[in-house]
C-alpha cells in the first residue's frame, strides 16, 4: 500500500522552508549593509591620508566646495590651492575607489558622493569627511566643524574628520 504525505504535513514543511529562508535573508541584508560601511569606512581612511598629504605639501586643506568635484581634482594632483594645475604626484589613487560613471567624484558604496567641509575655527584647521550613509541624509557641520552625530540625520552616517 502507498503512503502519501497529507496535506497538513506539506503545510508544516513549507513554513519551515519560509521561516528558514526568511531568516536567511534577513542575516544577509544585515551583512551587505555592515560590509558597505565597513567598505565606506575603508574609503575614508584612504582619502584622509591623501588629505592630509596635501596639507604637508601645501599647508591647508582644499579649499573645494562639497560637490566632490573639486575634491578628487585636488587629491588627484589637478588642482593646488591657488586654483593652478600642477604636476606633482597624485595624492591619492582609484586603486579600490568607487568614482561615479563620469569619474568626477568621489562616491560612497551607496553611489553618492563623500561630503567634505574645510573649516577654520580660530587657528584650528580642519575638515569634516563622511559618508551621508544608507538614507542619504545629514545635518551640515557647523561653522566650527562641529557634526551632531546624535542627530536623526546622521546616525546611518560614516564619518572621519580631524
Amino acid at each position: 500500500m502507498l503512503r502519501a504525505f497529507s496535506l497538513i504535513e506539506l503545510l508544516v514543511v513549507v513554513a519551515v522552508i519560509g521561516i528558514l529562508s526568511a531568516l536567511t535573508l534577513g542575516i544577509s541584508a544585515g551583512a551587505r549593509e555592515r560590509a558597505a560601511r565597513e567598505r565606506a569606512s575603508a574609503e575614508l581612511a584612504v582619502i584622509a591620508t591623501a588629505l592630509e598629504q596635501y596639507r604637508a605639501a601645501y599647508g591647508a586643506y582644499p579649499q573645494v566646495n562639497d560637490d566632490g568635484m573639486g575634491l578628487l581634482n585636488a587629491l588627484s594632483g589637478r588642482l593646488t590651492p591657488s586654483g593652478a594645475g600642477d604636476n606633482r604626484r597624485p595624492f591619492l589613487t582609484l586603486d579600490g575607489l568607487s568614482v561615479d560613471e563620469l569619474g568626477t567624484r568621489l562616491v560612497d558604496p551607496w553611489e553618492r558622493p563623500y561630503f567634505y567641509a574645510p573649516y577654520q575655527s580660530g587657528i584650528r584647521a580642519g575638515y569634516r569627511l563622511y559618508s551621508l550613509g544608507k538614507d542619504g541624509r545629514h545635518q551640515a557641520p557647523s561653522v566650527t566643524g562641529e557634526i551632531f552625530e546624535n542627530a536623526d540625520e546622521n546616525l546611518d552616517n560614516v564619518m572621519v574628520g580631524r
